[in-house]
């Protein structure tokens, strides 16, 4: 269950990036901040705004109400990364059905490998750094499937999304609590979807497949 703060976070996102016309969701800035602050993105403005800009805004500098959103979401996630407590996801308690939960963890977990990856140098992640980012590569393949019952798609979406913030915080342990930002990364790591191993996660009566995700 996210938490008070991300449900206020995110209704104040959202209201500003629609008054700025900007085509991005809240789940999808969300996870290119997880991303960038466990890259070991530093919680400083001159640090992570050009990246925001460049990656959601194609270069152009946000409104006001739009930046100043963007630094408190910024200090929230760090603030829970550093803390090594839970991350809230935003969009958790919004989900009612499994297309829903499909559409949301894809656009997550594909805005957090695009801030990864720009937090990052070019050398070679470990065996088990490459691990997480193939874990989290894998929730941006996930398929969607009617679910029988609201308790069935919460048992779902449980087991989905703490596996998702599990991968998430132990690559910030990692990576980006030691490394300042230095992340190694093979050149081209942004497009890791070239590396996703074999299977894929399904939503519904087919059950969850994780085993590509736990060995």
């Amino acid at each position: 269950m996210a938490s008070e703060n991300i449900e206020q976070i995110w209704n104040r996102g959202d209201a500003a990036l629609m008054d700025a016309q900007l085509e991005i969701e809240v789940t999808e800035v969300h996870g290119v901040i997880c991303g960038l602050a466990a890259g070991g993105c530093a919680n400083d403005v001159s640090a992570f705004m050009p990246n925001l800009v460049n990656i959601l805004n194609a270069g152009e500098q946000f409104g006001a109400d739009v930046g100043q959103w963007l630094v408190e979401l910024f200090g929230l996630v760090s603030e829970q990364f550093r803390g090594m407590e839970t991350l809230d996801l935003p969009f958790e308690d919004r989900i009612t059905s499994g297309q829903e939960a499909a559409y949301y963890l894809t656009m997550w977990a594909e805005a957090f490998l695009v801030g990864f990856g720009c937090s990052c140098g070019r050398q070679e992640l470990s065996d088990s750094g490459r691990e997480l980012v193939d874990e989290i590569s894998e929730f941006a393949r996930v398929e969607a499937e009617e679910v029988s019952s609201e308790e069935e798609l919460e048992e779902i979406l449980t087991t989905l999304t703490e596996h998702l913030k599990v991968c998430a915080m132990s690559l910030y342990a990692d990576y980006g609590a030691v490394t300042g930002g230095r992340i190694p990364l093979e050149e081209g790591g942004t497009k890791t979807r070239g590396a996703i191993r074999d299977g894929e996660l399904v939503i519904g009566e087919e059950g969850i497949h994780l085993s590509d995700l736990t060995g």
